[in-house]
């Protein structure tokens, strides 16, 4: 808590964090000024990333994600931005053209990958203790 900072969570539980916790964790505590920029910023991916997408919708975040980036400059100091926040602007695009952003989550990837490595090793150790028990009951 020395730190305040954040460490160890995954990408689900970060996404959950921005899209939920946030705007609830900072009310009260920070200017409401303040406040309504990170809850546009948890709305933006609330929206984003439901379920069912409307192209209305997605067509207002396109527009208003400029003012909203605006909003975050006037708060935040430069060292704050990078790539990452760029990236907001071409997100709606992105759910556009490719439809809800459930189909490109990486969650289901990176579940398998883990499950798939785990299994993996542990073939390549119970192979190994059956050669040697093999070799040592010779």
């Amino acid at each position: 808590m020395d730190t305040l900072k954040i460490n160890g969570i995954k990408s689900h539980d970060f996404h959950i964090f921005i899209e939920r916790l946030l705007p609830v964790m900072m009310r009260g505590y920070v200017k409401n000024e303040i406040w309504e920029v990170l809850a546009e910023v948890s709305y933006f991916f609330r929206v984003l990333c439901a379920k069912e997408v409307d192209r209305a919708q997605i067509r207002q975040l396109e527009a208003n994600i400029p003012v909203l980036l605006c909003k975050m400059d006037k708060i935040f100091p430069p060292g704050f931005f990078n790539s990452m926040e760029h990236i907001m602007v071409h997100l709606p695009y992105q759910v556009r053209v490719g439809g809800p952003v459930k189909y490109t989550w990486m969650y289901g990837v990176e579940r398998y990958t883990f499950r798939t490595s785990v299994l993996f090793h542990l073939a390549i150790i119970f192979k190994e203790l059956i050669v040697t028990k093999t070799v040592v009951g010779c």
